[in-house]
């Protein structure tokens, strides 16, 4: 049964938040979030709410659509699901034709093949150095003398918030404007030391509202620093 703007009218209690606020919150939900069970309950709510094509500009324009053709892509079975649900539901719309034959031909791609993460590489050489190091304890105000001449120069230590400031200027650099770290885990395997190369690497394992990446520092083909982080950008495709 469709609804009409007087039946949403009478269906929202007062005060209360009425349909298109309230889709634009879902969407939102959907691209803030890190749980996964939560992805799947407002993707779910959002292919509803494209059954009735009172929701669709609503839907066009808080962007929901962009949400259904990103969950095609995704390796979960169920908002894999809720993306192809809810682009049958608003293809109907006459006014959104041309984007919906591009989505069925995403759904037939979705149906007919395994999808595979899309990856990307960055890459830095950097050399760190004494003034290096006195410079970023200055800021930091870290006085540990693992980072001062105090030391001989081949025991001495690299910050390891350094070696994450480094990665963090890589994305800064080569990621949309707007980029924000939701979630981040690293480890230090092995010290860092100066006057000694150390190769930076970022793998991008897709390129999505929520993107995942790796990312490593090596020294004489050893991992000093490594993690994952989880990036929300404004776009889906990376900076050249």
């Amino acid at each position: 049964m469709f609804s009409s703007h007087k039946g949403l009218k009478r269906k929202t209690p007062c005060p209360g938040i009425n349909r298109e606020e309230f889709i634009e919150h879902l969407v939102e939900e959907y691209y803030t979030t890190t749980n996964v069970e939560a992805q799947e309950q407002v993707t779910a709510n959002l292919a509803n709410f494209a059954y009735d094509p009172i929701n669709w500009e609503y839907l066009k324009k808080k962007e929901a659509i962009q949400v259904f053709l990103e969950l095609l892509a995704t390796s979960n079975e169920t908002l894999k699901l809720h993306g192809i649900a809810g682009l049958c539901n608003i293809c109907l719309d006459d006014m959104n034709l041309l984007r919906s034959q591009l989505s069925n031909m995403a759904i037939k791609r979705c149906l007919n093949s395994t999808p595979t993460a899309q990856q990307r590489q960055l890459k830095l050489v950097k050399t760190f150095t004494q003034d290096d190091l006195d410079k970023f304890s200055q800021l930091t105000g870290d006085p540990n003398p693992i980072h001062s001449t105090s030391l001989p120069a081949e025991t001495r230590m690299v910050h390891g918030a350094f070696l994450n400031a480094v990665v963090a200027g890589l994305i800064g650099t080569h990621f949309p404007p707007g980029t924000i770290v939701l979630e981040q885990n690293f480890k230090f395997p092995k010290p860092c030391r100066i006057n000694i190369e150390c190769e930076f690497l970022i793998e991008t394992r897709n390129e999505r509202k929520i993107s995942t990446i790796t990312y490593e520092c090596r020294q004489e083909n050893n991992i000093v620093f490594q993690g994952l982080a989880k990036l929300l950008i404004s776009n889906n495709k990376l900076t050249k």
